[in-house]
């Protein structure tokens, strides 16, 4: 081990079954306007839908987004030769972000042996693991039976993505704090499966092993806990430090800056997460300095996404255009076209619309103009001022000070989950929210 300083779905419907007809349709229900006569040919949605089914096959291919990985530094380089083929001056941002391949990653119950997710970053526990009585612990009446237990901490349900949010960073520290040997934090999310949680770089945020597992995966184990069985939890791997990029593109002309903005990393194959945002960066860098001639732009792909935003945070620190200089900010953030389920019990069944529980947030002045732009949208239709508070990215702008800037994210029932794969997404989806994009970005550049 190297140290350093610092799918399942269940459902008789086939997801496939549904797409023909209904994908052919949607994608002729829409087409945008050109900024100006005469500039370029009008974007239609068949074209947007055959740019994000290129796109989603490409990135299904990189198959592992993890920062600093293989598929995340093939899909920068992916990236690189489509803003060099749209004019863009093209620089890579280089940075250290924290890793951990796994050797073996599991908790082992008697004879059982149960996968896990390590939680980042990583706390490694050598190849005989930590061991205690398996316990549950669901509120702070459980706080005092900790003391030496592999502690199942089990998490109220959501669609969990980060370990600094509330409630999760409360009751990990709770649980320490009363002395357990280890945490095996329980996602109780909309699938039932072990979600990934988003990290903080600098380390973990106590100092014994943790890992995650759904709650499908948790329920066997609670009636192990309640007979007093005993538990070791065992990571094992290789970890550290690695580099990773993120990717700057520019386009030089006088005034301040249209900026675009989106992540590119993550927790695995992240196409539901990842795959939108990319799709319509693409579509949309392509498309901008046509339409706006005159137009100074800068954009950004980042990497690090993972670890509490990092590949952001070093960009606006050292990259970005001050906010002065910066007309109009748009991010693309997780989430905002994936695929949407029906719930039948314990089946999911794939359906033929996006998933609803996405956001578009914007600074105060750009909320009216959003809302008649993003009209007809469930869940962007709502557009909502960036005083309530952004997630992600979004809100690492909006922090930073820039005054004109909007973005969407969203988490959809599969985001963080392994089985976040081509399945949770559809061509089909992205030309709406692009013609929105193109609609809002022309209502609030001039022309």
């Amino acid at each position: 081990m190297h140290t350093s300083r610092r799918s399942l779905v269940s459902g008789a419907i086939g997801a496939g079954a549904l797409a023909g007809p209904l994908a052919g349709a949607a994608a002729g229900a829409m087409a945008s306007t050109p900024a100006a006569a005469g500039q370029a040919p009008a974007p239609t949605a068949a074209g947007d839908q055959q740019e994000a089914a290129a796109a989603y096959a490409a990135l299904a291919g990189f198959r592992d987004l993890r920062a600093g990985g293989q598929g995340d530094e093939a899909c920068g380089a992916w990236m690189e030769a489509h803003l060099r083929a749209h004019g863009y001056a093209v620089t890579r941002q280089s940075f250290q972000t924290p890793f951990f391949e796994p050797t073996v990653a599991e908790l082992r119950v008697g004879n059982a042996q149960v996968p896990v997710v390590p939680q980042a970053v990583v706390t490694v526990t050598g190849p005989d693991g930590v061991s205690g009585p398996l316990r549950v612990w669901r509120d702070q009446a459980d706080t005092a039976l900790m003391a030496g237990a592999v502690a199942l901490l089990i998490l109220p349900h959501g669609r969990h993505s980060q370990l600094a949010a509330q409630p999760i960073l409360t009751r990990v520290r709770q649980v320490a704090v009363a002395g357990a040997a280890a945490i095996v934090l329980v996602t109780t999310g909309p699938t039932g499966e072990s979600l990934a949680l988003n990290a903080d770089p600098e380390g973990p945020p106590v100092p014994i092993p943790m890992a995650v597992i759904g709650s499908r995966a948790a329920q066997p184990l609670l009636e192990l806990a309640r007979s007093g069985a005993r538990a070791t939890l065992v990571l094992t791997g290789d970890s550290g430090y690695r580099p990773a990029f993120n990717l700057a593109g520019r386009i030089d002309r006088p005034g301040p800056r249209l900026v675009i903005s989106t992540p590119r990393s993550g927790w695995g194959p992240c196409m539901g997460e990842r795959g939108p945002g990319i799709a319509a960066f693409r579509i949309l860098t392509a498309w901008v300095p046509v339409a706006f001639p005159d137009q100074a732009i800068s954009v950004v792909v980042t990497s690090g996404h993972e670890y509490d935003n990092l590949g952001g945070h070093i960009w606006l620190r050292d990259g970005a255009p001050p906010p002065g200089d910066t007309r109009l900010w748009v991010h693309l953030g997780a989430g905002f076209a994936a695929r949407d389920w029906h719930e039948f019990g314990a089946m999911l069944g794939p359906l033929m619309s996006a998933d609803p529980q996405r956001v578009l947030m914007g600074t105060p002045d750009l909320v009216a103009p959003l809302r008649s732009a993003f009209a007809g949208l469930p869940g962007l239709e709502a557009a909502y001022p960036s005083t309530l508070g952004a997630a992600g990215e979004l809100g690492e702008v909006l922090r930073a000070g820039y005054p004109r800037a909007f973005g969407m994210f969203g988490a959809h029932r599969f985001h963080h989950a392994a089985s976040d794969d081509i399945e949770k997404v559809d061509p089909a989806f992205i030309p709406p929210v692009t013609a929105a994009l193109r609609r809002a970005i022309q209502a609030l550049l001039p022309l």
